[in-house]
């Protein structure tokens, strides 16, 4: 409806990663109604995106923010805000600041750790969305989202960064937007966990 068409529009959004699921994510969110949206991200499209993440063979070699924020422009008319940056201690305060929501979409656990406990200290909302490699997805709130049990100072990253099928991508892109859009509309907030091989989806309640 227009009145929550007019929420979304005013609801600054930001998407701290664009790989496979945070740049079908963006592209979504400004389909249905996000206009104040910005990613942020360091990393460049390679050859081995072009499988699963919203970019095409062309754009090999271009920054992710700057390529996406092209597409989506492209597509669909709408200037999202993008930045180039590797979150660290020193800036990611000021990236958080002035945000309504922050979605975590890294794929390691230093940033996600460090998104986690910078949107606490400064009482910012944030959700998390991460895939597992044995097939388990799960979209959870600041306040119950636990982080993979992995020392995040040996420098091993977390099993988010794998191959994976590309409808499976966009079935969890829609539900990650589903979780956003439950809290924009209505201030739900509906945490999920889904798990590939007995194909279960399961709510795992509102915090």
């Amino acid at each position: 409806g227009e009145k929550a068409i007019q929420k979304r529009n005013k609801t600054r959004v930001k998407l701290f990663g664009v790989g496979a699921l945070g740049s079908w994510l963006a592209e979504i969110l400004v389909r249905q109604g996000y206009n104040a949206l910005s990613v942020v991200d360091f990393d460049k499209v390679d050859c081995h995106n072009i499988g699963t993440q919203n970019y095409g063979s062309a754009d090999i070699g271009r920054l992710k923010v700057d390529q996406l924020r092209y597409n989506i422009f492209r597509k669909i008319g709408v200037q999202i805000e993008a930045e180039k940056d590797k979150i660290n201690q020193d800036n990611v305060k000021r990236h958080i600041k002035g945000c309504d929501l922050v979605v975590d979409l890294f794929d390691n656990v230093q940033s996600r750790l460090l998104l986690k406990r910078s949107c606490e200290i400064n009482k910012i909302e944030c959700v998390h969305a991460g895939l597992a490699a044995m097939g388990f997805f799960e979209v959870k709130w600041n306040e119950i989202y636990s982080l993979p049990d992995i020392d995040p100072t040996d420098g091993v990253d977390g099993p988010c960064d794998y191959p994976i099928a590309l409808n499976l991508i966009m079935m969890r892109c829609s539900m990650t937007a589903e979780v956003i859009n439950n809290f924009v509309d209505a201030k739900a907030k509906n945490s999920i966990e889904f798990w590939l091989k007995s194909l279960k989806l399961e709510n795992i309640g509102k915090s």
